[in-house]
C-alpha cells in the first residue's frame, strides 16, 4: 500500500509572499519477503517420517530474504493436525532475523515428544501439514491458531498489522508408532 507523505517546501520568496506549497512524495510499495524453494530441506511436498524414540525431522531454510535489506524478518512453524482428524492448529513462538544476518533457519520437530499431548496424531499412516512462515511484520503471538467457521483458517497466517506472510508447506506422513510409556 502506498503511503502518501506530505513534504513542505518553502523558499524565501514564497514565505515572503505568504504562499505555502505542499508537495506529495510517494513511498515505494513494501514487497513481501521471499523464500527460495530450491534451498529448502527436506524438499517441498510429501515427506515420510519414521516414528521412534529418537525420531526427528529437521527443516532448514537456506535462502530467503527481502528486497528491503533493512527489515527484520519474522518466522515460525505451524502444525496443522486437521488431516489426521484432530481439529487443531498449533504454532511455534515467533522468532526473528535481524537485518544483515540472513543465516539459515532451522527447526527441529520431534513428533514422539509431542505424542502424549496430541494422542492419536502421531501414529502409523496419519498425516499432518507443516508450514514454514516468513514475514516482514511481527506475528500475533498465538501458539494455538484460531480456527474459524467450518474449520477454515485464513492464509497467510496472522501478522500484525496486516497479513504479510509467505510460506512453504509439507505434508508429513508417519510410519511406525511412538513408544508407549
Amino acid at each position: 500500500m502506498k503511503r502518501l507523505l506530505m513534504a513542505v517546501s518553502m523558499s524565501a520568496a514564497m514565505f515572503a509572499s505568504g504562499c505555502l506549497y505542499v508537495a506529495p512524495i510517494e513511498e515505494e510499495d513494501d514487497i513481501l519477503p521471499y523464500i527460495n524453494t530450491n534451498a529448502v530441506n527436506p524438499s517441498l511436498g510429501v515427506v515420510e517420517v519414521e516414528l521412534g524414540a529418537n525420531s526427528e525431522l529437521t527443516v532448514t531454510l537456506s535462502a530467503y530474504g527481502d528486497e528491503n535489506s533493512e527489515q527484520t524478518l519474522y518466522h515460525r512453524m505451524i502444525l496443522d493436525f486437521r488431516p489426521s482428524g484432530e481439529k487443531r492448529i498449533i504454532a511455534t513462538e515467533p522468532r526473528y532475523v535481524e537485518p544483515g544476518n540472513r543465516d539459515r533457519i532451522m527447526y527441529q520437530f520431534r513428533p514422539c515428544t509431542m505424542s502424549h499431548a496430541y494422542s492419536g496424531v502421531f501414529q502409523d499412516g496419519k498425516t499432518i501439514d507443516l508450514y514454514f512462515l516468513l514475514s516482514d511484520e511481527k506475528f500475533i503471538n498465538d501458539t494455538e491458531i484460531t480456527i474459524g467457521k467450518e474449520g477454515e483458517f485464513q492464509q497467510p497466517f496472522k501478522t500484525n498489522p496486516e497479513n504479510r506472510a509467505v510460506w512453504v508447506q509439507w505434508s508429513l506422513i508417519f510410519n511406525g508408532n511412538c513408544p508407549v510409556g
